[in-house]
């Protein structure tokens, strides 16, 4: 198996997808924590092949290719909620960021969408940039930057 998304640090533990977006895995760091109880929890029906997961007040939000997002308590792994955001042929391929309570998530063909984070799914806003995209969303001094192949918005 192949991980291209990167583990991300969630408090004491990090969190690592694996095998095409097949797991994820709660993996305790410290030195003082016993080979035995080094994973926290392991789920196998939830993961991230490319985006890698984004992780804000022990919540982590898990974007699938196929727009799947999923938001669970870092603590237990347990899920909080699970919503898709709208289909298309076009994938996800570019990790989720987070900023003043909003989750910013861009799919391939250009589109770009906005979700609450919270304790419930809620798509707040939908927009198109010109062209294709892989490229993760930039955000820096209260603007949003967009890497298309042919362009930057």
């Amino acid at each position: 198996f192949r991980s291209i998304s990167s583990p991300v640090l969630a408090g004491d533990l990090i969190l690592c997808p694996y095998a095409r977006g097949a797991s994820l895995t709660a993996v305790r760091l410290g030195d003082d924590v016993p080979e035995e109880k080094r994973i926290a929890w392991k789920r196998e029906d939830l993961g991230a092949d490319v985006p890698t997961p984004t992780v804000v007040d022990n919540r982590a939000y898990i974007l699938a290719d196929d727009g799947k997002v999923t938001c669970i308590d870092v603590a237990t792994g347990k899920d909080v909620w699970s919503d898709s955001l709208p289909r298309n042929r076009a994938k996800y391929y570019s990790s989720p960021v987070y900023a003043d309570g909003k989750l910013y998530l861009s799919r391939e063909d250009g589109a770009i969408f906005v979700v609450a984070a919270g304790d419930k799914f809620e798509l707040l806003a939908s927009n198109q940039v010109p062209g294709e995209t892989v490229a993760t969303p930039v955000l820096v001094n209260s603007k949003i930057l967009i890497r298309t192949f042919d362009g930057l918005y």
